[in-house]
């Protein structure tokens, strides 16, 4: 969702310029597995699916939505904002 939301892959902001930052791109992959990294999103990105995708990247598994909700999630939030989407 991130990479829809910025058209960037994730993390393109951070890549490249990590021994800038006094870390490697290694490190940067260290801090996403252990839940300390997120992707960015814009501001422009709508408030629900913002909140859609936080929850998709929970650290805890049991937090994230299955494939199921997700997918039910998603149409939920299509179909009440129809017009806004399109």
């Amino acid at each position: 969702m991130a990479e829809l939301d910025t058209l960037q892959v994730p993390y393109a902001d951070l890549l490249g310029k990590a021994s800038e930052n006094g870390f490697s791109n290694a490190r940067l992959a260290m801090m996403v597995s252990e839940g300390e990294l997120q992707p960015s999103f814009t501001e422009s990105m709508p408030s629900e699916l913002l909140a859609l995708a936080r929850e998709c990247l929970s650290f805890h598994d049991n937090d994230r939505p299955s494939a199921i909700q997700l997918s039910y999630k998603l149409h939920k939030i299509l179909n009440e904002n129809k017009a806004g989407y399109q």
